[in-house]
């Protein structure tokens, strides 16, 4: 049996300026500080997609340019359960807007779930993000999943 306990406040909000980091990175198409969200050795799963290797690796596949409009990624329903000292499982929803001739549009709708870890240098970064969609229009792509 695995024993969970609460994450404590300074962590708590250290792991919600990562969230929000990877969000502003994402969205501001900084791949170099997209990538510094992440450990060397992270994995990053959307469905059944797995991006695995080192964090350049990962940050090679995300300086791929992002079709499209401006996108806003927003984070909602937050929760952080520590596994073990300096191992938290996040778990957020997930909505990416797009601007389009100054309308919003949903281009995802999902959810992260992340082991995010404590690394030596007392930094907090994601050792592995899972995002389930279960609506998405980006890249030109509907796609749906109810999994």
């Amino acid at each position: 049996m695995t024993t969970t306990s609460a994450v404590g406040p300074a962590d708590h909000v250290a792991i919600l300026n990562l969230y929000a980091a990877y969000n502003w990175a994402a969205d501001d198409g900084d791949g170099d500080a997209w990538g510094a969200c992440f450990t060397e050795d992270a994995t990053f799963l959307i469905n059944d997609a797995l991006w695995r290797g080192s964090r350049a690796e990962l940050l090679e596949k995300r300086r791929r340019p992002v079709p499209g409009a401006p996108r806003q990624h927003w984070n909602s329903s937050v929760v952080l359960t520590q596994l073990e000292p300096g191992v938290v499982e996040g778990r957020a929803q997930l909505v990416a807007l797009d601007v389009i001739d100054g309308q919003p549009a949903i281009k995802m709708v999902g959810a992260y779930r992340d082991r995010v870890v404590r690394t030596p240098d007392g930094s907090w970064r994601f050792a592995q993000r899972h995002i389930t969609s279960y609506y998405s229009e980006i890249d030109g792509e509907l796609y749906r999943n109810r999994t």
